[in-house]
């Protein structure tokens, strides 16, 4: 999933643009400019933020460890809390 500076995934298309990648803080930026426009790509981050939630809990609940050590995904944290930050803002 993408981090700061990462592209976004190729599904914000649906809108018809065109298929250029977007980072979480390019789309808030031009979410500013033009709100109603965006909305797809509004709609596609707040259903990605919630199947971060989702695994979120489910990790959680599983409270996972490996015979080797590796323990729950970051990544999945890290995805929820860039998306809670961009759906705050």
């Amino acid at each position: 999933m993408p981090s700061r500076g990462v592209p976004l995934a190729e599904a914000l298309l649906p809108s018809g643009r065109n298929p250029e990648r977007l980072s979480l803080p390019a789309l808030q930026s031009k979410m500013k400019c033009d709100p109603e426009g965006y909305e797809s790509e509004l709609l596609l981050v707040r259903s990605q933020f919630d199947s971060s939630l989702e695994l979120f809990k489910q990790q959680a609940a599983m409270n996972f460890t490996s015979i080797s050590g590796i323990s729950n995904d970051p990544t999945v944290a890290r995805d929820l809390s860039e998306r809670a930050m961009f759906l705050s803002h």
